[in-house]
């Protein structure tokens, strides 16, 4: 089942979630320039995972990434 978060109404906003066991910290910027969210991901323990996704309208955020973020224990 999909993860919702709400997009915040601050410029700038922070959100932790947990996803099966692992934590994820969830940046969100607006950029004014062009009028869009974007978002970076990083671990639990503060390592930039991914950045500057572009928030879309019904459109997977990480399609591209999902596999990297998979954990999985042997």
């Amino acid at each position: 089942m999909p993860e919702i978060i709400k997009v915040p109404s601050e410029a700038y906003a922070i959100h932790r979630v947990a996803l099966g066991t692992s934590s994820y910290v969830i940046v969100f910027r607006f950029n004014t320039r062009d009028s869009r969210w974007y978002l970076d991901i990083y671990s639990d323990s503060s390592v930039l995972i991914k950045s500057g996704i572009k928030v879309m309208e019904n459109q997977s955020l990480l399609q591209k990434i999902k596999r990297s973020l998979v954990v999985t224990d042997v």
